[in-house]
């Protein structure tokens, strides 16, 4: 299972970080990754995106991709650059929500808007997000990024 895992990270990194992708940690069998909105265009992440969902037919593990648009708050620790915030807690949160979607690829509302693919992307539902007041409406990714397309 150790070998197949570090296949997986070693076959994910590119994914990120060819496309103007930074991974700031890895947490269990995630990796964590974060795109800067003054250095990466909509365009990188959406190759990304493509990238992944072809990258899933190879790929040694299942996997859930989720994303979000969101301010994050950079701080240095012992163990390197941490990323906190209301954004990235909402990330963490999505992950579930996208396994109770039974959604392999999952778009937040923001992330929608910011990649400008509105008019691109089928809703999953509505769907209350722990800690947080607000019902949020989640996305599929569109059709012409995933293989079949």
């Amino acid at each position: 299972a150790l070998g197949r895992l570090q296949d997986w990270i070693g076959g994910t990194r590119p994914l990120v970080e060819q496309h103007a992708g930074r991974i700031n940690r890895y947490v269990g069998d995630a990796i964590f990754a974060y795109w800067l909105c003054d250095t990466a265009k909509p365009a990188d992440v959406l190759a990304s995106l493509r990238a992944f969902e072809i990258w899933r037919a190879k790929s040694p593990l299942p996997f859930r991709v989720v994303v979000h648009q969101g301010a994050a708050l950079f701080s240095k620790s012992e163990h390197g650059e941490e990323l906190g915030g209301r954004d990235v807690t909402f990330v963490f949160r999505m992950e579930k929500i996208a396994k109770g979607f039974g959604s392999h690829a999952m778009l937040s509302p923001s992330a929608v808007r910011t990649l400008g693919i509105e008019d691109r992307c089928e809703s999953y539902g509505r769907s209350a997000v722990d800690g947080m007041t607000d019902f949020f409406v989640f996305y599929a990714l569109p059709r012409d990024l995933t293989p079949s397309a």
